[in-house]
């Protein structure tokens, strides 16, 4: 009797759910309606995406043609359901609804530099996409250093640079469905995102060896779309460049079923101190 080892058995259902494509944002539920959406994010969405591109579609659509033409409702051709879907929800639903739709989804942010095996400041995001990066930037900007750094003679912020993708990536990739909570953890050595994945690689990334594979592609064009979001692996190559500035060491990208960005920190390194020694 062949007996399969359950390793194998466990790549092997792995590689079948990556060959089908299977996109859990796309499920829809029909009973979610415009009332269970924040649409009063809506002008503030349009004015992001024609900051972007003065001649943006949205523009001059209504607040439901923006969720349309975005692929926030749809049918699934499984079934012939027609409604908004798991990506609408995640984007702009109101916390109730989110709470209803994935009641495990929140992510944990947690200071700990001096009480290390408790935590010094905590927030627990629970709220939509939109506001989730906020909240969370918000978070980074009160905890970490703004070291001072030029580039072509203008000033930029390592700090937020190099939070917005750790930050925009734990929010767009993530496996929503998963009861595993996602965090953004400060240390004194180092920061780290943690979010629920389907793993298309064991390997570490690096720039050389990265090919993009979006695991939310609606939700990601959305954020596009916005300005959070650059095209697929820019993140990638802007972690490994700024934060070799930031702290002088690279970050490390980890693909598993829990992806994992960690980012070495050290308050004592400046990369224009260096400079100028």
């Amino acid at each position: 009797m062949f007996v399969l080892n359950s390793s194998v058995l466990v790549m092997a259902l792995k590689v079948i759910l990556m060959n089908n494509n299977i996109f859990t944002e796309r499920k829809v539920y029909k009973y979610v309606t415009e009332d269970d959406l924040r649409l009063d994010l809506i002008p503030r969405i349009r004015q992001m995406a024609v900051n972007r591109i003065i001649d943006h579609p949205w523009k001059i659509m209504s607040d439901v043609e923006i969720l349309r033409s975005a692929g926030l409702y749809g049918e699934d051709k499984a079934t012939g359901e027609k409604g908004y879907n798991l990506a609408a929800v995640m984007l702009l639903g109101k916390d109730d609804v989110i709470r209803s739709v994935v009641p495990a989804y929140r992510t944990d942010a947690i200071l700990r530099k001096v009480n290390v095996d408790r935590y010094d400041d905590r927030l627990i995001v629970q709220t939509n996409l939109i506001e989730s990066y906020r909240l969370l930037m918000d978070f980074s900007e009160k905890h970490l250093l703004d070291k001072f750094y030029l580039e072509y003679d203008a000033r930029m912020s390592l700090r937020s640079i190099i939070s917005h993708e750790m930050l925009v990536n734990t929010l767009m990739h993530r496996e929503f469905t998963s009861s595993y909570i996602a965090k953004f953890v400060i240390e004194r050595d180092r920061m780290y995102t943690e979010n629920a994945n389907r793993v298309t690689s064991d390997d570490p990334i690096t720039p050389n060896n990265f090919e993009p594979n979006p695991k939310n592609p609606i939700i990601a064009s959305f954020l596009r779309n916005i300005g959070l979001a650059d095209e697929l692996g820019s993140g990638v190559r802007k972690l490994f460049k700024y934060v070799r500035r930031y702290s002088g060491k690279d970050p490390e990208l980890l693909d598993g079923d829990v992806f994992r960005t960690i980012v070495p920190l050290d308050d004592n390194y400046s990369f224009d101190a260096r400079i100028a020694l």
